[in-house]
């Protein structure tokens, strides 16, 4: 028997090769015998620098730079012969702070990294979107690429979504030309569109601070932006599948530059030579913290599923917590037990929980 691993985080709790780990331990304590390949994934948000680490190497260039509430942190991306891969959430994550004002967060430091990438010499540039704690439409990366985002008067406004709701003039005179010779692939985890309720603001804006009344005012606020920005450049924004991500952070890169969109997780499915690695496996174990709607907007789970059917393999999902009962979907948590006690305990909860469905299968 061949099993391959492919689970993603468990956030809070577990990393790709620590949920690797307590999966192979799962096995081992059922069989010796079983082949097993193991492959990290993720789908653009937290993780992707260092999945993708292992399958594309490259130089670690670590930079200090601004964080999403304006406070330092460090945040690495790799460089490699003319290519560099940007993980946004390295300097935008919500994983960087406890803070929860979402209105006022900035993708700045996303920007400086893809400065530092061009200024040493970076023709192509992968920017994966995800986990961040932004929703600003990627007012900061515009700002820390050298455009100037000015009120009525003149004023440069704040470069947060709070922000925006004075933008009256984007300003592109003083911008590097080396970015209009850069290629930009974006790598989403999402394929929401920019505004409106499946939009950026109204789904993901809540788990980064956003609620009831400002809710509606961010998303006003990008509405009204995009309105701005499709009349300056020509490009359509606002139907762009993908522009909601990590809180509209693309929409720079849709706007002014070379760029294409692709779904995080079939970048890097692409650059581990997934299918052919599936072709012969009896099984595929997956994961991730929690198995919800938003699990089939391009996450993880959903792209490895789908190259699971187009190769007939089937597919075993555990997961953290699952609102939906689904068959091979099995929820790792003990529920008599509170949500501290089980993310402490998740490794020995997953490998508990992987080698009691091995036994099951195996006995049939």
């Amino acid at each position: 028997m061949k099993i391959v691993l492919a689970p993603d985080s468990f956030k809070g709790s577990l990393t790709q090769e620590e949920a690797i780990a307590a999966m192979t331990d799962g096995i081992r304590e059922v069989s010796e015998d079983i082949i097993i390949d193991s492959i990290p994934v993720a789908d653009g948000g937290e993780g992707t620098l260092y999945s993708v680490k292992r399958l594309f190497g490259g130089q670690t260039v670590t930079k200090k730079v601004t964080g999403p509430y304006g406070d330092p942190v460090e945040a690495s991306y790799l460089l490699k012969a003319g290519t560099a891969l940007i993980e946004m959430a390295e300097s935008s994550g919500l994983n960087l702070t406890d803070k929860r004002d979402v209105i006022h967060s900035s993708t700045y430091g996303t920007g400086e990294l893809i400065m530092d990438a061009v200024r040493r010499g970076a023709k192509r540039i992968y920017v994966t979107f995800g986990g961040s704690a932004t929703n600003d439409g990627g007012a900061g990366i515009l700002c820390a690429l050298g455009f100037r985002l000015t009120d009525d008067e003149g004023n440069d406004i704040e470069p947060s979504n709070f922000g925006l709701q004075r933008l009256y003039c984007i300003d592109d005179s003083g911008v590097d030309g080396r970015l209009y010779d850069t290629e930009f692939i974006l790598a989403c985890d999402v394929r929401n569109t920019l505004c409106g309720k499946n939009g950026a603001t109204y789904v993901f804006g809540p788990q980064k601070g956003g609620r009831g009344e400002e809710l509606e005012i961010m998303d006003f606020n990008l509405f009204r932006y995009a309105g701005l920005l499709e009349k300056q450049t020509g490009r359509k924004i606002l139907s762009v599948e993908g522009s909601g991500a990590a809180g509209g952070a693309t929409v720079p890169f849709l706007a002014f530059f070379d760029s294409r969109v692709e779904r995080g997780i079939d970048f890097v499915l692409s650059l581990s030579g997934f299918e052919d690695r599936i072709g012969d496996a009896d099984l595929i174990f997956t994961g991730e913290g929690r198995y919800d709607s938003q699990t089939g907007y391009g996450k993880v789970i959903s792209g490895i599923r789908q190259a699971a059917d187009r190769k007939g393999v089937r597919l075993i999902v555990f997961a953290g917590s699952t609102e939906m009962d689904e068959k091979d979907v099995f929820e790792i948590s003990d529920r008599t037990r509170s949500l501290e006690y089980n993310m402490a305990n998740a490794y020995e909860n997953l490998r508990h929980c992987t080698a009691g469905f091995l036994r099951r299968e195996i006995s049939k």
